[in-house]
């Protein structure tokens, strides 16, 4: 389990750095709304496994900065957003960490 969550920190690190370090005019690399998304799947999928209320708040932080932005440009619908938003709510509510509201 440790070996998995050192994993998945990792890739949270490494996909943080794709968005900031990546030059803006390279069209290969996916854009930062995908791989801001893709944050937020591995910090709801550590906390599930550390339980962790960090993680929980900093991906619907960074959910509710996504669901804010026009995203169908990016491909990311904003059904998508919400249905991440419950997501992780209910997660939270699921592994007891704090108050939801």
């Amino acid at each position: 389990m440790l070996e998995q969550v050192d994993i998945l920190e990792q890739s949270i690190i490494y996909y943080t750095q794709v968005i900031f370090l990546l030059p803006y005019w390279d069209r290969h690399s996916p854009n930062i709304a995908q791989n801001l998304l893709t944050i937020v799947q591995l910090l709801l999928l550590q906390a599930y496994c550390t339980k962790q209320l960090e993680d929980v708040k900093c991906a619907i932080i960074y959910l509710w900065y996504l669901h804010e932005t026009s995203l169908e440009a990016f491909n990311i619908l904003p059904d998508m957003i919400k249905e991440f938003i419950v997501s992780a709510l209910a997660l939270q509510i699921r592994l007891e960490l704090g108050d939801v509201m």
